[in-house]
């Protein structure tokens, strides 16, 4: 019996500025029927930064509802008292200011925007092969962006890394298997009482999936046809999230 939901937020409720159209009617007919969690990997923004951004486009939602990689990184670095170099995005580097300072004792990789320079990776790739935890919000290769293209994700600035340092990092965003338990646990529940639903078949799908939770595929967002070519096999496959209380409820 299902009795609650992990939603993710960009390509399934929302794109760029833009609500995904019957995002706020499933979100309204659940909040009072179901648990609900809507999981993102953005490290640009806190959760009550999506809940305001959220509630402008007629999703009304707590933050609390809300569990981000960036939520996951902070209290990780709080956890383990670490002082990190952050390769990540000015406003990143902004709202983990308290985290960036020396000596450097752990490296924070997301989204690198205006920061992926040479003289950055390499610092970075100098503190992990001397020690430094290298810590990533994701593997996603790539997302789909406001002008509706596909642009490079934090992945691919990991990726680089690990080819370099010859290590692998601790992933506190999706696919990580300890981000999908964290959100289970905010809802006091069960793997197989909950259903997944997203895009993105290999960071949203696949580790559901592997955790024995029922999965939703949606065909907006990032979703391409030849995402059901790689032998991942989600429960369901749906035009958008509007058709999924049609299957599940």
């Amino acid at each position: 019996m299902v009795k609650g939901f992990l939603i993710d937020l960009e390509g399934t409720l929302i794109e760029g500025n833009k609500i995904i159209k019957g995002a706020d009617y499933f979100i309204k007919s659940c909040k009072d029927r179901y648990k609900l969690k809507i999981l993102s990997n953005t490290t640009n923004n806190t959760s009550e930064d999506i809940k305001n951004k959220l509630e402008k486009l007629g999703i009304k939602v707590d933050s609390s509802l809300i569990y981000t990689a960036l939520d996951s990184i902070k209290s990780y670095l709080e956890t383990n008292k670490l002082n990190s170099f952050l390769l990540t995005s000015n406003k990143t580097r902004e709202i983990l200011k308290d985290f960036f300072k020396e000596p450097y004792n752990a490296v924070i990789v997301t989204h690198a925007r205006e920061n992926f320079t040479y003289e950055n990776i390499n610092m970075a790739f100098r503190l992990i092969v001397d020690g430094a935890v290298f810590i990533s919000s994701s593997l996603t290769r790539y997302f789909k962006d406001k002008d509706g293209l596909l642009s490079l994700d934090a992945g691919a600035f990991t990726y680089a890394l690990m080819y370099a340092t010859g290590k692998e990092p601790i992933i506190l965003g999706k696919p990580s298997k300890d981000f999908f338990i964290s959100s289970l646990k905010s809802i006091s529940l069960d793997p197989q009482e909950v259903v997944m639903i997203g895009d993105d078949i290999e960071n949203d799908i696949k580790p559901a999936i592997e955790m024995g939770i029922k999965t939703v595929l949606v065909k907006t967002g990032k979703f391409r046809d030849e995402d059901l070519l790689k032998g991942i096999k989600p429960n369901y496959v749906v035009n958008s999230i509007s058709d999924v209380l049609d299957f599940i409820s």
